[in-house]
């Protein structure tokens, strides 16, 4: 099997460096828009629960807060799938993995700031929400990336640097303002820790870093 020649090497470097800023740039605006969607829907609906909680059993409120961490981790998981599919194999259980990430972390930050009088500080929105959503992003990235384990404490850290960023303008984080600012603060550090977990350390890289069309085009016989 003939070495590639240096022009084949430098169009691979050009094709993956133009592959690496539409990635950083896709999850960015998906993370953006799907955090920011859920949480201005989202949090009319949170507090109405809380409020409605007071007077129903906790089993109960928890399966609430449940349901809406899902809703949340379902459609941001979705939106991020959507991007990986194309560089890593069955994307689609991402969304799955989110999904259940906020389901636990949501309810277990709810039930201690409530029941617990314990206040919603960044370390604890950090450790809970960050760390079970990192947690279960894992159990599909160490499949498919070498170091994968880095991405738990990255998501711990993205959650509490947002949540830092949306209390440091509105002191309840349910301003708009706050709600984008926060987004946009987890959609930078994860697009900047995915990209080159994806293009440069993926196990797969052979296989699903170039695509079929340019292969089958270096592989056709010049005419």
């Amino acid at each position: 099997m003939p070495y590639p020649s240096t022009k084949d090497n430098n169009d691979t470097k050009r094709f993956l460096r133009i592959s690496c800023f539409k990635f950083w740039t896709a999850w960015f605006i998906v993370t953006f828009a799907t955090r920011t969607l859920t949480n201005l829907l989202g949090l009319p609906v949170a507090r109405q629960v809380l409020i409605e909680g007071s007077s129903t059993i906790i089993i109960s409120l928890l399966f609430k807060l449940a349901l809406f961490g899902a809703v949340i981790g379902g459609v941001v998981g979705l939106g991020q799938s959507i991007v990986l599919s194309r560089w890593l194999p069955d994307a689609r259980w991402w969304s799955l993995y989110t999904l259940a990430g906020w389901a636990i972390g949501l309810p277990l930050v709810i039930s201690i700031t409530q029941f617990g009088n314990i206040e919603t500080t960044p370390l604890l929105f950090a450790g809970l929400i960050g760390g079970a959503t990192g947690f279960s992003q894992w159990l599909y990235f160490r499949k498919e990336l070498r170091y994968a384990l880095w991405w738990i404490p990255v998501t711990m850290v993205s959650e509490g640097i947002s949540r830092i960023a949306q209390l440091g303008i509105d002191p309840t984080g349910t301003e708009i303002t706050s709600i984008m600012l926060g987004s946009v603060c987890v959609s930078i550090i994860s697009a900047s820790i995915i990209t080159p977990l994806i293009f440069t350390i993926n196990k797969s890289v052979v296989k699903y870093t170039l695509p079929d069309w340019y292969l089958l085009e270096k592989q056709s016989p010049k005419e």
